[in-house]
This record gives C-alpha cells, sequence and structure tokens, in this order.
C-alpha cells in the first residue's frame, strides 16, 4: 500500500529544506566582505545531504507517474547543479579577498546556487501536488495502467536483440522499420511507438 500523505509530506519538508539553505545562501551574498568559507563549507554538505535524500529514497507514489518522476528528476538536477555551484565558490574564495569588496566569481556562484536551491524546492512542491492529483483522479485499487502493448513475434526478436546490443534500426522510404538481426537475417516490422 503506497503512503501518498507520507510522500507528500517528505517532499514537502524537503522544499522547505531547500529553501532555508536558499536563504543562507543569499545571506552569504550579502553580508560583509568577511570570510564565507566556514559557511559555505556546511552548506555544501547540507546540499549533498538533501540530494541523497532525493535520489535515494525509494518513492512508490511515483511508479508509473511521469509527471512526478520527471520533477523529482529536475529537482534532484537542480540540487546538484546547486552543490556544484557551492563547490566552485569554494574554488573561487581567496584568503586575501577577505575585508575586500566581494569576490565577482564568488557572488556569482552564490547567487546561481541560492537561485537552483529554489528551483529544487519548486520541483518538491510541483511533484508533491502531482503525486496528490494522481491519488485522487486513481481508482481505489491504485494507479491506472496502460494497456499492455501486444508484440508480435517478429517484434519481440527484434526487441530482444536491440536490448542485447546485436541489432540495427533501419527505415525504408515508406516510413516502414526494418531490423537487421545479423548480417544474414533481416526483421521487417513496425515496433510500437512509446508515446
Amino acid at each position: 500500500m503506497i503512503d501518498t500523505p507520507y510522500e507528500i509530506s517528505e517532499l514537502l519538508l524537503l522544499r522547505d529544506e531547500l529553501r532555508a539553505i536558499s536563504v543562507q545562501v543569499r545571506d552569504l551574498n550579502r553580508g560583509p566582505a568577511s570570510d564565507p568559507l566556514p559557511s559555505i563549507a556546511p552548506l555544501f554538505l547540507a546540499a549533498q545531504s538533501l540530494l541523497a535524500r532525493l535520489a535515494g529514497g525509494p518513492h512508490p507514489a511515483l511508479t508509473g507517474n511521469r509527471p512526478a518522476q520527471r520533477s523529482l528528476a529536475e529537482s534532484g538536477s537542480a540540487d546538484a547543479r546547486a552543490g556544484t555551484d557551492l563547490a566552485s565558490a569554494l574554488a573561487a574564495h581567496r584568503h586575501e579577498d577577505v575585508g575586500q569588496p566581494a569576490n565577482p566569481y564568488l557572488t556569482a556562484y552564490l547567487s546561481q546556487a541560492a537561485a537552483r536551491h529554489d528551483l529544487a524546492a519548486n520541483r518538491c512542491l510541483d511533484t508533491a501536488a502531482t503525486i496528490e492529483r494522481t491519488a485522487a483522479e486513481a481508482p481505489a485499487a491504485g494507479l491506472r495502467r496502460k494497456a499492455a502493448i501486444h508484440l508480435t513475434d517478429a517484434q519481440h526478436a527484434a526487441l530482444l536483440a536491440f536490448s542485447q546490443g546485436g541489432a540495427r534500426r533501419y527505415r525504408g522510404l515508406a516510413g516502414a522499420s526494418s531490423v537487421s538481426l545479423s548480417p544474414a537475417v533481416s526483421v521487417s516490422a513496425s515496433l510500437p511507438s512509446t508515446s
């Protein structure tokens, strides 16, 4: 049984934590030209921890829910890029800059990291909303599934050869597909579309 309310609450908690990191990064960027190194490193580690929670946890409510999967992937991607920006800010930091006007590279990396954390937080909210909407639309037995695709023997042989890396697909002039399973064997098959 999928615990949809729990998954939604976890995503909203991640959103709040991502927004908190974004605010802290923005505060670093507005602060005086002090040494930001002691503040950036913990934020970098916190961003990595959130990324691990986004990517590492099982999300059974996402099974078969492409829009929710896509928005969660976008959230993880934005958080990973924000972590890269924080790492770049660490690399751009020079101890001789302490007490001087802000290093423009450091400022740019911190601004970009804050914006990406905001994007990741928004995608967590989108994912939670999509899960909630899907749960409300789904029958009590679970998510609706598309009907299974029925393959002919030729289609099955072609797809099996593709999955094992031993086939090539050719498109004829009339749009028909032909699959070469080996130099001696060729199968003409209309492969099913995935849309």
